[in-house]
């Protein structure tokens, strides 16, 4: 329910009226965003998770990691969370400018 105080606006995915001050500035209301927020967060893990199993392949066929073991386990994880982060960002990007679509309401 919108406060008749504070000006009203349509969040531009779903419609949904809502405070102003609510929306974030590309006018999306914060259950859009966390919708996109969650599809960009299960892409992301995905992707990390196969850039870290790359890795991995790649030490224990190239290099063979009987020294040093901690820092190729560092390797692995830092390449997971640094790919996680990457994507997680360009998702977002994309699937915000692509718009959820309006839901229906009622």
């Amino acid at each position: 329910m919108v406060s008749s105080t504070l000006p009203a606006e349509r969040c531009r995915s779903c419609g949904a009226e809502r405070e102003a001050a609510a929306l974030d500035a590309q006018g999306w209301c914060g259950d859009c965003r966390a919708v996109v927020v969650r599809r960009a967060t299960w892409v992301a893990r995905a992707a990390g998770l196969a850039a870290a199993l790359l890795v991995a392949t790649l030490v224990a066929v190239l290099v063979a990691p009987t020294r040093f073991l901690i820092f190729w386990l560092a390797l692995i994880v830092g390449s997971y969370v640094f790919v996680v982060k990457l994507v997680r960002r360009m998702a977002f990007e994309v699937i915000h400018a692509r718009g959820l679509g309006r839901r229906r309401r009622g």
